[in-house]
């Protein structure tokens, strides 16, 4: 499951659209960026310390206020800590994104249509397509990190919770069969299982193994 929470192909296409939705102000050289650079650097070097220690300097930094990169980053400390075996560091990172005001506005404008984004000046294009690019895949990680979190605690209640608030369903179904699993309940990950492998998007290797032994 480490693995999986840190090179999963979400958390690049992530990167690679934060970085290319930035404009040509947001990219000009100042100590903010250049932490964010060398933390980003380091990171897909592997050398997770270096990166812990340049993603905390932007974080403390007087960052540029864009809260989709504000809050990739705190998913990335989440992630760095969580493969580390510190869960309690990891879901308060974590934590940060769920509660964040970009996950808020992600869960309620569910559909572009929901609010016209230029009614009485509430949001700008940019925005909107910060919400719509960045705020799922941002909601949904940061909610698996903390769900993993409480499996490792042994937690299972709070880690099904944070499971089925996944959005869309199927992303969650393969860590519920997980969760259900551990927590002893045979019925629902089968059931997990079975969904995760019609609909699901994540384990499916493990899945078919799953049902195919049981």
């Amino acid at each position: 499951m480490n693995n999986r929470l840190l090179y999963s192909p979400i958390y690049v296409l992530l990167f690679i659209f934060i970085i290319n939705g930035c404009s040509k102000d947001e990219q000009k050289i100042g100590p903010t960026n250049i932490y964010f650079q060398e933390a980003s650097v380091a990171y897909q070097n592997g050398d997770f310390d270096k990166a812990v220690t340049y993603y905390k300097l932007y974080l403390t930094s007087n960052h540029t206020g864009d809260e989709a990169l504000l809050q990739y980053v705190n998913l990335q400390l989440a992630k760095i800590s969580f493969s580390k075996g510190c869960y309690d560091e990891a879901m308060i990172y974590a934590g940060r994104v769920r509660n964040s005001e970009l996950f808020f506005r992600a869960y309620w404008q569910k559909e572009e249509t929901f609010i016209d984004h230029t009614f009485k000046g509430l949001l700008t294009d940019k925005e909107t397509d910060k919400i719509n690019s960045f705020g799922y895949s941002l909601k949904n990680n940061a909610l698996t990190i903390i769900g993993s979190c409480y499996l490792r605690k042994g937690e299972y209640e709070n880690a099904i919770i944070n499971f089925k608030d996944i959005d869309p369903a199927s992303d969650g179904y393969y860590y519920l069969a997980l969760a259900y699993g551990l927590k002893g309940d045979i019925k629902n990950e089968r059931n997990y299982y079975e969904l995760n492998l019609e609909n699901g998007s994540v384990g499916m290797i493990e899945t078919k193994e799953w049902l195919t032994n049981h």
